[in-house]
């Protein structure tokens, strides 16, 4: 079996395709032939060996059941199981049905009106699509086999290791896909987990009672009210609660509520209490309508302090609940009792201002896209929203059931419908789970989404109020339809109908964005929802609709005009080949599309379509190995006869009006080709014009590295430098130096002799203790340059430089809630050693009647030399000798930076910009693709470090009692997360280096930190490791050297070599973001 991953099919061979046929042809006809027989006993010693022996084989990854168990190593293992023999759930209440013995199972019979009482008597055997075990009849000592299909966990634990005692409703004996006699579960009501034990001694149920289904319910009540009180199943419960143990938590808590309910005699306060922790418990495990039900149980009314507090506790998890729910209106009065009874509760208060958003949403349709669209860059795909449905109404569509259809007229782009999904299962998620399947109903093999199966159904166990509207969708399987029955179980749902629904109304999302990539996955693992209404929008070849997904948020757009009441559709399948696409429709969704391309189309021979087929496999080859920019004028010579070729096989009669679905590819790909043919050819007429930079501070950290970006893209570019001694370094990297200062313009007579002017001057010189009179030296050196500039009709561009910090610090940390990042929207509140800066910075556009500018704000950045992330690798030389690494922050504080030759990039997409217009006068953060939080680059340290204690949190310092340690808190204790969105959409730039904690191993540590040790130069400033690695990039540029990068042991003393020969002079840095950095040392070669 192989696997296509770019369309996320499976290709089955002839010989894969007669293999499952035949195996699951051959078991239903031996079903049928046994049907109505009456069960042979087996040796129970048999049994429980059979069961050990498929326990140690999973124990050991080995695939005991290879139709049923992924072989994760294998490329071609799939799980696959029959479907197709649906048969209704029980309905009965346990008390109705009668008791039955095994030795009155009949083989392949469903025993209706019945229920069996069995004991787990074996461990449970656990594969992936089912769970098995044997159990015992206590009366007669004999044994079978039970499993539990597909839907086999609960509370997050297998059903079958929830208890050892069971009572299945309406068993069904039948065989196994092993050919095995089985007792199996499908539905998962049908199976009760009564005790964990029964006592043996009296007054309590003997071994005998066991089989007696009415015995074993008198023996649990008189267990219950015997063995322990009400207090003493709370305690439990919140003991088991604090363990993590919530299924332990609820079924005490629950014992509890019952004990009270029999004998009445606990006091009221218990019963809230009871109901306020089981509230807690739901809400925790997604059994929202019980959770709300118990928090509204559980308010006392009272008005004394203690107990309104309890009330605004209860409030606030009923609150939660309904707006899990989508009761948005219901939570809104939540949160506002809750207000009432507590004031000033910062939970209610912005639990509240989510309510009005998603109200806002439902009414209007207007979303904050940009904000959901940052979430699913921080690997977030479950989107914060809710669905607009006011532009759709569901109705009857002549011969295709019920369809969607507007409410009113819609314009291309307008949102059709807007919904938030039932259910997905995102491809990396442990619960995501694609299977095959065969259906005998019409001899097909279908690629299944069981995972999401799985999950609907366990949403709709957990909340029944949810069920009708998944259960009218349709399938081909009604089963109980939208009939909600509730036992002593809970709800029945029919798991039979919902894997029909699924069927035939999921959705594929796509992949996952997070961490600047889309996460793997193919058919194995596709993500897969559910989106009831969208489910109702029936197909069509040509659309008026096209969907998309951002996160699970699917959104229908109109894509040409809809007049009121007209039906929307969609293209289930979007393949330019109609045997392929015909197939796929009758496949998964069972139907014929009878549309007028599919009634043109159909009238073509199979050997027209074949030669139509043939000839855009042929035009898709062309443009995967051309580019349309600079593509040869043969290349564009044989799109256009392919082109030909493939229209010449559409009859211009029938296909009037019709679109070509083969040609459309190729003639779009042309007219690109062409258009930019034309323009790349105009521009090759003449030699590129090299255009001219200057940067200020070009020794400097960010200020070099800008330099060398220009140079790199083939700019002229000049670096203003302070020093003689950095002349040499900037030659290196074909940077022509410039002597001079923002104050001692005497360079300026140079240039302008030799007619020299700028397009772009790029300004990362601060001094930010002192930043004023330094502001002020730069903006008039900006100036006179520009004044030179204007006179020969040139107005340059000004990059101005400023940092993130002037936002300030975030009162938020990495998992808090409605985290967002600061966009060059948030207002600016910069700490105090930054105010000057914050406030100044901005007068840079007060300068437009000389020049056009740019303002930039960039992250920390790290890479290649010195830089205010240094400190770490001196806390990580210092924890690997102490044994530890100790941290007076918070692990969850939000670090975000950037890779320096990342940053420098960001600086010259702007200055490339084709229409100076979009970018002058604007603000742009440069930030990395995601922020890393301080334990991300702790365990990184500790990691490459070999810090055996690893790492250690100690109580915050919120005023650092040193200089050392305030610069410390600036470094580690600055959370702020700074998006980049406004750039990365403007310009197409993107950062493309590992993060930093990723990026540690680049640097040999060792050889740096015995370089930084030996060397009396250094500064007694913390200094990095990365900053020797500089120092010698640097000497190696005019001298033989061995860079520290990769190098090993008996290469430091060369290194040491080349070190004893320089002449280091510790400055302040001309530009870092941050407080007390220090210049990389410059050197001069002996």
């Amino acid at each position: 079996m192989s696997t296509a991953s770019r369309n996320r099919t499976i290709f089955l061979t002839p010989a894969e395709d007669n293999r499952i046929r035949t195996t699951f042809k051959d078991k239903l006809k031996k079903c049928q032939d046994l049907a109505g027989k009456p069960r042979v006993s087996g040796e129970p010693g048999s049994s429980l060996n059979q069961v050990a022996t498929a326990s140690l084989l999973s124990d050991f990854s080995a695939v005991p059941e290879p139709r049923l168990k992924t072989i994760k190593s294998s490329t071609d293992a799939m799980i696959t199981f029959a479907v197709g023999n649906p048969y209704l759930p029980c309905t009965a209440q346990l008390e109705v049905l009668q008791p039955m013995k095994l030795s009155e199972l009949r083989m392949d019979t469903h025993h209706r009106g019945r229920v069996l009482t069995v004991r787990r008597v074996a461990p449970v055997v656990k594969l992936v699509a089912l769970s098995w075990t044997i159990v015992q009849e206590d009366s007669s000592g004999e044994t079978e086999r039970l499993e539990i299909f597909l839907h086999k966990s609960s509370f997050g634990k297998e059903i079958l290791e929830l208890g050892s005692i069971f009572q299945i409703k309406e068993p069904y004996f039948t065989l196994s896909d092993q050919g095995d006699p089985t007792l199996r579960i499908d539905h998962p009501s049908d199976l009760v987990v009564s005790l964990d034990h029964l006592p043996t001694d009296s007054p309590n149920p003997s071994a005998k009672e066991v089989g007696d289904s009415k015995s074993l319910d008198s023996a649990i009540s008189r267990i219950a009210l015997t063995a322990k009180t009400a207090e003493d199943y709370k305690e439990e419960g919140n003991t088991a609660l604090k363990q993590q143990d919530l299924q332990r938590a609820y079924t005490n808590y629950t014992q509890g509520l019952q004990l009270v309910t029999t004998n009445g005699s606990a006091k009221e306060n218990l019963v809230h209490d009871l109901f306020r922790n089981r509230a807690y418990i739901n809400l925790t495990l997604g059994r929202l309508d019980e959770a709300k039900s118990d928090a509204l149980a559980s308010l006392t009314g009272l008005e004394n302090q203690q107990h309104k507090e309890l009330d605004s506790k209860a409030y606030f998890r009923a609150g939660c609940a309904a707006y899990e729910l989508g009761e948005f209106r219901e939570a809104k009065c939540f949160f506002e009792e809750q207000q009432k009874l507590n004031h000033g509760n910062t939970n209610a208060t912005a639990s509240l201002r989510k309510i009005e958003v998603r109200l806002q949403e439902q009414a209007t349709g207007m979303y904050n896209f940009k904000k959901i669209k940052a979430g699913l860059l921080m690997g977030r795909p479950r989107v914060e929203a809710t669905s607009f449905t006011s532009n759709i109404n569901i109705g009857e569509s002549p011969g295709r059931g019920r369809g969607l259809f507007a409410s009113r007229n819609l314009e291309p782009g307008d949102i059709i419908l807007c919904e938030k999904a039932f259910c997905v299962v995102w491809g990396h998620e442990d619960e995501a789970l694609t299977t095959l399947t065969y259906d005998n109903r019409d001899d097909r093999i279908r690629v299944f989404p069981a995972g999401l199966c799985r999950m609907i159904v366990q949403k709709l166990l957990n909340n029944p109020s949810q069920a009708m509207k998944v259960m009218d969708l349709y399938g081909d399987y009604r089963g109980l339809e939208k009939k909600l029955i509730i036992d002593e179980t809970g709800p029945v749902i029919d798991t039979f109908q919902v894997h029909d629904i699924v069927t035939r109304n999921a959705f594929g999302p796509g992949p996952v964005y997070s961490n600047g990539r889309y996460e793997d996955e193919d058919a194995r693992n596709a993500s897969t929802g559910l989106w009831i209404l969208t489910s109702y929008a029936n197909h069509s070849c040509i659309p008026n609709a096209k969907k998309e997904n951002i996160g699970d948020l699917m959104i229908l757009r109109a894509c040409r005009p809809v007049a009121a009441g007209e039906e929307i559709t969609h293209s289930y399948d979007e393949s330019s080949d109609y045997d392929a696409r015909t197939t796929a429709l009758m496949n998964t969704w069972g139907f014929t599309c009878t549309c007028a391309l599919c009634i043109a189309e159909e009238a073509d021979s199979a050997v027209l379509r074949k030669k139509r087929r043939d000839l855009e496999s042929e035009a898709s080859a062309l443009i995967e190995r051309s580019d349309a920019v600079r593509v040869d004028r043969l290349s564009i010579s044989k799109a256009k006869r392919l082109a030909r070729s493939i229209d010449a096989t559409y009859d211009d009669e029938r296909y009037k009006g019709l679109p070509r679905m083969a040609h459309l590819r190729i003639q779009n790909w042309l007219e690109e080709a062409t258009s930019r043919k034309i323009a790349f050819n105009f521009l090759s007429m003449s030699d590129p014009v090299r255009r001219t930079v200057l940067v200020t501070g070009a020794n400097g950290y960010i200020g070099n590295a800008v330099a060398r970006a220009f140079v790199r893209a083939g700019w002229t570019t000049y670096g203003l430098v302070r020093r003689e001694s950095a002349i040499l370094p900037l030659a290196a990297d074909e940077i022509i130096a410039l002597l001079g200062s923002p104050a001692d313009t005497g360079f300026l007579t140079s240039l302008n002799e030799r007619n020299v002017v700028f397009d772009v001057i790029v300004s990362t010189t601060e001094q930010i203790m002192d930043y004023i009179p330094h502001y002020n030296e730069i903006i008039s050196l900006l100036r006179t340059i520009s004044r030179t500039n204007n006179a020969t009709g040139l107005r340059p561009l000004v990059l101005f430089t400023s940092g993130c910090k002037d936002y300030g610090m975030m009162d938020k940390l990495a998992d808090s809630e409605d985290l967002q990042p600061h966009t060059e929207e948030s207002p600016l509140k910069p700490p105090s050693w930054a105010a000057n800066r914050a406030n100044y910075a901005a007068k840079i556009f007060e300068n437009s009647d000389l020049f056009d500018s740019i303002l930039l704000r960039p992250t920390n950045v790290y890479g290649l030399s010195s830089s205010f992330y240094s400190t770490f690798f001196k806390m990580g030389a210092e924890a690997n000798i102490k044994g530890v690494l100790e941290l007076t922050e918070d692990p969850r504080t939000i670090l975000h930076a950037m890779h320096v030759d990342d940053c420098a990039e960001a600086y010259v997409a702007l200055a490339e910009h084709p229409e100076r217009s979009v970018v002058k006068g604007q603000s742009y953060n440069i930030s990395g693709y995601r922020y890393e939080t301080l334990d991300e680059i702790a365990r990184a340290l500790v990691k490459e470090y070999d810090i055996k204690g690893g790492v250690k949190y100690l109580p915050v310092e919120e005023t650092p009692s040193s200089s050392e340690k305030l610069m410390m808190k600036v470094l580690i204790g600055f959370s702020q997360w700074t998006g980049s969105d406004k750039l990365r959409r403007e310009t197409g730039w993107t950062d493309k280096r590992p993060l930093f904690s990723k990026a540690l191993h680049l640097v040999n540590l060792e050889t740096a930190i015995h370089l930084h040790l030996i060397e009396s130069y250094w500064s007694p400033r913390p200094i990095a490791e990365a900053q020797a690695v500089d120092c010698v990039r640097r000497i190696r540029q005019w001298s033989e050297s061995v860079e520290t990068r990769g190098s090993i042991p008996h290469e430091i003393k060369t290194d040491e070599k080349w070190y004893i020969q320089c002449n280091i002079d510790d400055k302040r840095l001309d530009s870092e973001e941050g407080v007390g950095c220090i210049r990389p040392h410059e050197m001069v070669a002996l």
